[in-house]
């Protein structure tokens, strides 16, 4: 087997600030036009990432918090 070249990176944990960004990014996203890729591209996480922590916090796809 042959060994793995570079390193294993760190999770970044979430930040206040982090989260804040992405809900101001997506309620302004249907005016703006930007995509999910392009508000985690901002954020310097992946798509996933961002989609799976805006489920997890219950937002829903315009930035509201979701009332289930």
């Amino acid at each position: 087997m042959v060994a793995k070249n570079g390193r294993k990176t760190a999770r970044r944990p979430w930040t206040n600030a982090d989260l804040g960004l992405a809900k101001r990014e997506l309620k302004a996203r249907p005016k703006t036009g930007k995509s999910v890729k392009d508000i985690a591209r901002a954020l310097k996480r992946s798509e996933g990432a961002l989609r799976q922590k805006i489920f997890a916090e219950g937002i829903d796809c315009w930035g509201a918090s979701a009332t289930y």
